[in-house]
Order: structure tokens, then C-alpha cells, then sequence
């Protein structure tokens, strides 16, 4: 038999966690040499790794790291490659690539789909006379290349930032262009996309399936089948989710505590390093709040009780009594005043989640409620079917700016006619669109609560969907109806940035101030990240449409809830309310620096925005 494939990867520098450990490991175990190539020195390597020079296929002077996000991508999609053009039989893995079994091939190509649009670079083999590999060098050789793969408008404001003598380097440019993006467009170019794997071999698991791997007694055959050979973990985020989520480690009963302990991996051993400053201990917050009343564990007046919660919980169970005033049971806890009501008030407001489901596939209401500006905004996100109608009950998490008139006036209007009521006068303004007669549609603090919401996505019967828009249209458009023809949003906007409420603010600054200040971006729900309003990562979405192709969402979302004879019937707020923007116009107007903003303001949203289009796709194909 001949001889596996070396398996190169790149860690610059630092403590690898156990997510790396066993990755790597994975490969050594399945039979193959890894060569694990590094800048700086490195900490808690596994054994039978060998460690390499990283310089001497890729120095690392001018490092290469993305505008946008300060990701080494760019570096390491070089490095990938000169390291291919290099090396004989090898293959490159991402560190967070697992290794389900041998990777073999007798032409030297290795790599796989990873949706039905993009080729993934991060399990990469290419033989040395590949023509796309010889193309891909060619193109990252020029830091200044113009990609020929985002469409003819997008090339030629580069060609003329080019003839002005003002290049768009690779870093300011969109996330990927060296990397998936690349790769996808030079093998399809050269016929080699052939040797591509189908999604199960190498990307079993989607980018929004990722948490699977996480969740207790999974029976995960459904997605890693005998023809797998890796699993892509998606660092980045499965570190973040592992962290601010699972404590720092997988559950014991999860599949990716079960890779570890396949490979002996203790992750106490190896822990996730986090960026987080260390929080304070909660043990020492009692005796500091009892001895020094100026020393706060909590800030009462934005509502924040935080400290040890056995004695949080003592002094709000004993104001809820009633038998005593604040005062006296601040004395009685040598706390302030305030601190008393925000217990009280902590125990009174949320006592409802102590019956709510525990979760939800692993989703928690405390997880949903965090991508959320407070309670009442995600109370008026969900909105659920007062009674059954002829089609299905249905959760609609709307977006602000992503046709969610249309799509509530729509189902208002259908489920006043499923109760032989014709609706007259519900939908005569927006107000009364957006806030729906609750024996129709409920959504808000006076219909809705937490207990319903989840029980409502625990429910198979219930259809859950979501519209979304392409984040470039949905900004311009907020811009348009909400701060250059709205006083109310532009006024708040403006005492955020702390000038007169009646100055003015372009499109184009606008967009620049969205790219820099992350405060500014969650403001307003109006143009707030769509994957934090739809809580897509935690929402298991039966469908999910694009505004872009509106008449294809509003026949599935119509006929589903309300059966195939009433899915013509659509409410186009656009044409009854005027409910219209002209933001298609506007477009035109943008540079490709304001492209290039939008893309750091809401690059989560693209990406999302892209996979739904791919979903949609392959449905529509299927």
C-alpha cells in the first residue's frame, strides 16, 4: 500500500488547547507523519507531532493579517500554499480538521465542498503541477490582485482605484480572497473541482450544525457516514461556544467529548485561552458587600445584580415578603437601598424562567434572550399563532427591515379570514401591523412570554421561520427610512454620539460609523445584526426566506400555515401602506470602501445571508 500522505499545519505561536491537541492527534493515531510548523515557541504540543520551521516556506515578515477581523487568514492561505508547491505527498489540514480516517489519494488532490458554492481550503492537497495550485501562487504573489470572482462592478472599482494609483490591498478586500473563495474559483477555472469530495466526506457537519457536536446523546450517523474522513470543528466559534457556554469543556455525553476520549485528550490539562479579563470572585462578594457598603458587587441602577447568588437570592427573597421596607432589609444585609429592589425586582421579573424548558436542542432561554436588547425586544421579535390555522401553528421571528410588514400583515389578514373574520381596519397603519390583535397573532410583554416561546420551538408542529435580507440593501434601507427620513431614530442615534439631535448624517458616514463602533451597530434593531435578531445560530429554523426572492418565501410561509389555496393571497405593504424605501438607488451610489465598511460592520450577516442562499438552492435543486 502506499505510503499516507504527511500532514502539514501551521500554529504561529503559544499554548495550543485541547480542541488542537486533538486534531492533531487525530491524524498520528490514524497513521499519518504531522508536521506541525510554527513562528514562535509553543506550548503543550501532543507527543508524535514533529515540529517544523515555518520560515522556510513562508517568512514571516510583512505578516498578512485581514483588516476587518485581524484574522491571519490571509498568511496562512499563503502559507498553504507555498508549502504544497514545496512538499512532496503532503497535505494541509487546519488545526481544527479531525481525522476520522486515513486520507489517501492517488492523484495528489485532496479537498472537499463544503456547501454547493464554495470548495473549502482547509483540508488542501494538490499535486505540484496542478494548475490551480500554479494559479493560486500566481495570484497571491501580487498583494494588490484584483479577484475576477465577485462579480464584473466589484472589479472594475478596484481596476480604477488601481489606475488612480491607490491599489485595494488583499486585507482590506472581502474575507476569503485569498482563501474558500479562491480556491473555489482557480479549481472550477482549471476543470480540477472534479476531484472534489461530496460535503459528507470532509464537511459532514454545516457551520450552523456545528453545535450537534456539542449536544448530549446524539446519534450523529445521520451526518458522519462510513464515506467521512474529517470533521471540521470551526475553531474559532466552537472555542467561543465552548467557553461562554459549555464552561470549557464538552459535555461527557457529547460526540466531541467522545473524540477525546478516544484520543486520551484531557482538556483540564489543555484549557481554551480566553481574552476575557478574570471576573471577580463570587465567594468574596458576600463578605465585601456586608463589610463595606461602598464597595458594589452590582450596579442596581441598570438593573445588574451580580455577586454570590445564594446571598443575591436571600436578600430578594426577603423583600418580596413584603413585611419589611428596603430600608430595613438593607440594614438588616448591610447593603444600599437600591441593591434590595434589584434583587426583588430580579427574583419577581424573571421567576418565569424557573419554568421554562431547561432547553431547547441545547439552547437555553437565557441563550436567547442575550442576542436580545432587552426582554420586551425579544418578546416583540417572536410573534405566535394565537390558535391553530388550517395549515400549521408558526413561530415568525421577524426582522426589522426584512419585509416583516408584508409577512405580518400577511398572516394577520389570513388568520382573521381562518376565523371567518375578514380583518376589516387591522391593518389600516403600520402600528396596528406591528402590533397585531393578540386573538390573531401574539407577540409582545402583554401576549407573549418566555415559557411560550420555548415551548413553541420545542414543538415539532409548530413551524418556525425567519425572513432575512441581504445586508448591504437592509443597511442602505435603514439608513433611508429611519435616519435620513425619521427624526425619532436619527435623534437617538445623535445623543449616542453625543451631537445635536437635529445634525445630519450621510449614507456613506453611516456606514463608516457601523464599521467602527460596535455600540452604534446594536443601537437600533433596525439595522442591528440580522444573525443576532433572528438568533440564527440557536434557532433550528424549519425555513428560512430571503426578501430577494420574496414571492417564493411568501408561497412557502402562506401555504405551510394557512394551506396551498390561500398561498396567492399576499398583503404587499409596499402597494397597501406605502411602506417603501428607495435604497436600490441609493446603492448605486456606493464606493467600494463603503462595500468594503459594510463588510466589517456585518460580515456575520453575509456569511449567513450566503448559506441560506445555498440551502435555498440546493432545496430548489433537489
Amino acid at each position: 500500500m502506499a505510503q499516507l500522505p504527511v500532514i502539514g499545519a501551521l500554529w504561529m505561536e503559544g499554548p495550543l488547547s485541547y480542541l488542537e491537541q486533538l486534531c492533531l492527534k487525530s491524524f498520528v493515531d490514524a497513521g499519518h507523519k504531522v508536521v506541525l510548523y510554527h513562528y514562535g515557541p509553543l506550548e503543550n504540543v501532543p507527543e508524535g507531532i514533529e515540529l517544523g520551521d515555518a520560515n522556510e516556506f513562508l517568512p514571516q515578515t510583512n505578516f498578512l493579517q485581514h483588516e476587518r477581523t485581524g484574522s491571519p487568514a490571509l498568511h496562512s492561505d499563503l502559507f498553504r500554499y507555498k508549502m504544497l508547491e514545496k512538499s512532496d505527498n503532503v497535505i494541509w489540514a487546519d488545526t481544527d480538521a479531525y481525522c476520522m480516517r486515513p486520507f489517501e489519494t492517488e492523484t495528489g488532490h485532496y479537498f472537499g465542498w463544503e456547501s454547493d458554492k464554495h470548495i473549502n481550503g482547509g483540508v488542501l492537497g494538490l499535486p505540484k503541477d496542478s494548475d490551480a495550485l500554479k494559479a493560486l501562487l500566481e495570484f497571491t504573489s501580487d498583494e494588490f490582485s484584483i479577484p475576477s470572482y465577485y462579480g464584473e462592478k466589484y472589479q472594475a472599482e478596484l481596476e480604477q482605484k488601481k489606475a488612480e494609483g491607490t491599489p485595494v490591498h488583499a486585507s482590506e478586500q472581502p474575507w476569503g480572497v485569498w482563501g474558500p473563495h479562491a480556491v473555489s474559483h482557480f479549481l472550477h477555472q482549471t476543470g480540477e473541482e472534479k476531484y472534489a469530495f461530496p460535503q459528507e466526506v470532509l464537511y459532514p457537519f454545516t457551520f450552523k450544525d456545528r453545535r450537534i457536536m456539542l449536544k448530549r446523546d446524539v446519534d450523529v450517523s445521520p451526518y458522519v457516514t462510513d464515506k467521512t474522513t474529517s470533521v471540521h470543528l470551526y475553531g474559532r466559534r466552537m472555542r467561543m461556544r465552548l467557553i461562554e457556554k459549555e464552561g470549557g469543556a464538552p459535555h461527557p455525553k457529547s460526540f466531541l467529548a467522545s473524540l477525546l476520549r478516544k484520543h486520551d485528550i484531557d482538556p483540564a490539562k489543555a484549557p481554551i485561552m480566553t481574552r476575557h479579563k478574570p471576573q471577580l470572585d463570587d465567594s468574596a462578594v458576600k463578605d465585601t458587600a456586608a463589610k463595606d457598603n461602598k464597595a458594589k458587587p452590582s450596579d442596581p441602577a441598570q438593573g445588574l445584580v451580580i455577586g454570590d447568588p445564594a446571598f443575591m437570592a436571600r436578600i430578594g427573597l426577603e423583600a418580596l415578603k413584603g413585611d419589611k421596607s428596603f430600608g430595613q432589609v438593607a440594614k438588616e444585609f448591610k447593603v444600599d437601598n437600591k441593591l434590595v429592589r434589584a434583587c426583588r425586582d430580579r427574583i419577581r421579573d424573571h421567576a418565569s424562567d424557573l419554568f421554562v424548558p431547561v432547553d431547547v436542542g441545547g439552547v437555553s432561554a437565557s441563550d436567547l434572550m442575550a442576542n436580545y436588547i432587552h426582554r420586551r425586544h425579544f418578546l416583540q421579535t417572536a410573534n405566535l399563532s394565537a390558535f391553530t390555522p388550517p395549515g400549521s401553528k408558526f413561530l415568525f421571528m421577524k426582522t426589522s427591515k426584512a419585509a416583516c410588514s408584508t409577512v405580518m400583515a400577511t398572516l394577520i389578514r389570513q388568520m382573521a379570514r381562518a376565523r371567518g373574520d375578514e380583518g376589516n381596519g387591522v391593518m389600516e397603519t403600520l402600528n396596528s401591523v406591528h402590533s397585531p390583535p393578540a386573538n390573531l397573532v401574539m407577540s409582545g410583554l402583554k401576549a407573549l412570554n418566555e415559557q411560550m416561546i420555548m415551548n413553541a420551538l420545542a414543538d415539532p408542529d409548530v413551524f418556525k421561520f425567519t425572513v432575512i435580507r441581504d445586508p448591504i440593501s437592509r443597511t442602505v434601507s435603514a439608513w433611508a427610512d429611519k435616519i435620513d427620513g425619521n427624526e425619532k431614530e436619527k435623534g437617538r442615534l445623535m445623543r449616542y454620539l453625543g451631537r445635536d439631535e437635529n445634525s445630519n448624517i450621510t449614507l456613506k458616514q453611516f456606514i463608516a460609523l457601523l464599521a467602527e463602533d460596535e455600540g452604534a451597530r446594536d443601537l437600533d434593531r433596525h439595522w442591528r445584526l440580522q444573525r443576532k435578531e433572528t438568533s440564527y445560530d440557536l434557532i433550528d429554523y424549519d425555513y428560512i426566506g430571503l426578501v430577494e426572492e420574496m414571492d417564493a418565501a411568501m408561497e412557502k410561509i402562506v401555504g405551510t400555515c394557512f394551506g396551498t389555496e390561500a398561498a396567492g393571497e399576499i398583503v404587499d405593504t409596499r402597494r397597501t401602506l406605502g411602506h417603501k424605501t428607495k435604497s436600490s438607488e441609493l446603492i448605486k451610489t456606493l464606493s467600494a470602501k463603503d462595500l468594503k465598511n459594510l463588510e466589517k460592520a456585518f460580515g456575520p450577516d453575509f456569511e449567513m445571508y450566503e448559506e441560506v442562499k445555498a440551502r435555498l438552492s440546493q432545496s430548489a435543486a433537489a
